[in-house]
């Protein structure tokens, strides 16, 4: 088995878009590596606003004789500062047209950051695409892991929302399966699907996936096509167990969930303990339009759901979990439950 080859097949040319209004996806040939280029502009004003006026009034305040004193000249700077961040980003969020980047990433130092993330990503596809030499052996299914897992968590680190998140759902995912008592090889497979489970998120548009509000019932079917597109690209790894966790992970223990509509035992465990994981990182991460919940609020949600959404297995390992790390090793930056029919939905 030739291992990028199939990645490659799998990709579908790396990104997929909306062709029709009936919501056929269709091939976009690239990935556009250059979007935080486009808003250098934005950069300019916003990083001069913030960081350079502030410091330009305050050394014209001192030339004038309105400020005496070094501290309280750096107290003004920093108050300005603030002041300016706040406004820009209460215009940002307000203003008309597409917002892939947060205001933050407006000033120098955030737009250097999503510019090293967005060439992180390309280079992760562009890898994807050229390394036609490497074959099926181990050596080779290693190296498209880690190209996987490498486009994984580059394409979470564009969203200051998402960053990190497959990696916690990984560190949540292993300590659950160990304390359900599972093999060291199952729980290596895990992680292994857990670091990538949201990999098919590739074939999904960009602007669907960084909407900063919530998604219109099209655009959430759109998203939900990634745990099917995610399965076909790490089905070049080999391995049909790890291909099953990935593609079943959104699967509801009651049968209500997708993509096979499975129910109880009939979905893979590891599937099963990764959904309590992605969910509770989902209830615990800031989104831009809903307020975070607290780690107490998360576990007595995820204890509702036990038996519905959730594996009830799965959901009891998991409050032993934060009892016996006593909350520290799950402090992550928090999140919120859907509305839609009192599910807990991780996007």
């Amino acid at each position: 088995m030739a291992a990028l080859p199939a990645v490659r097949q799998a990709l579908g040319q790396v990104r997929v878009g909306l062709a029709s209004p009936s919501g056929e996806v269709g091939i976009v040939s690239d990935y556009d590596s250059k979007r935080a280029t486009r808003y250098l502009p934005h950069v300019a004003l916003a990083t001069t606003a913030v960081a350079v006026m502030p410091v330009a009034a305050v050394w014209w305040l001192r030339s004038r004789g309105a400020i005496t004193s070094a501290w309280m000249g750096v107290l003004v700077a920093v108050a300005l500062s603030l002041l300016a961040s706040l406004i820009g980003s209460a215009y940002w969020k307000r203003r008309p047209g597409p917002r892939e980047l947060l205001f933050g990433e407006l000033l120098v130092w955030g737009w250097l950051r999503r510019v090293r993330i967005e060439r992180q990503l390309a280079q992760a596809m562009e890898r994807l695409r050229t390394h036609e030499e490497l074959r099926g052996d181990v050596h080779s299914l290693d190296e498209t892991f880690g190209i996987l897992s490498q486009l994984a968590i580059a394409l979470e680190a564009q969203d200051a929302y998402t960053n990190g998140h497959s990696r916690r759902v990984a560190g949540h995912a292993v300590i659950v399966a160990r304390r359900m008592g599972l093999t060291s090889e199952k729980v290596s497979r895990l992680r292994a699907a857990a670091a990538i489970h949201d990999i098919g998120k590739v074939r999904i548009p960009p602007d669907v996936l960084d909407k900063p509000g919530r998604l219109t019932s099209a655009e959430f079917e759109l998203v939900k096509r990634h745990a099917e597109a995610g399965a076909e690209i790490v089905a070049c790894l080999g391995d049909p167990e790890l291909t099953a966790i990935v593609r079943h992970h959104h699967e509801h223990f009651d049968g209500t969930g997708y993509p096979g509509g499975l129910a109880g035992e009939r979905i893979p465990l590891g599937a099963r303990i990764i959904a309590v994981a992605d969910t509770f990182d989902a209830m615990t991460s800031v989104r831009p339009y809903r307020p975070a919940a607290s780690h107490k609020q998360a576990l007595e949600a995820l204890l509702a759901a036990s038996g519905t959404q959730l594996d009830p297995a799965g959901v009891r390992a998991f409050p032993s979990l934060l009892l016996g790390q006593q909350g520290d090793c799950l402090l992550v930056v928090t999140d919120g439950l859907s509305a839609s029919g009192h599910r807990l939905v991780a996007r």
